[in-house]
């Protein structure tokens, strides 16, 4: 009975591992896809800024129709 009980405990305890990795492996993408994100809209802030920036110094430019255009290799 205990060769059982203790074999129980050793495949409990793989599953705790398994779990827990998942967890950890979840935790840790959840925090780079946060960072990625908060990134991006920090990239986007400066772009927006820089943008308003040139305007401002070269008043008399033309803007090119249609705004704000993505690049052409951008998805």
């Amino acid at each position: 009975m205990a060769a059982v009980a203790r074999d129980m405990g050793i495949r409990r305890n793989n599953g705790l591992r398994r779990h827990g990795a998942t967890a950890l492996t979840a935790l840790l993408l959840s925090a780079i896809i946060t960072e990625r994100n908060a990134t991006r809209r920090q990239i986007e802030r400066v772009c927006a800024q820089l943008a308003d920036a040139v305007v401002r110094l070269a008043p008399d430019e033309p803007r090119p129709p249609g705004g704000d255009r993505k690049s052409p290799g951008r998805r």
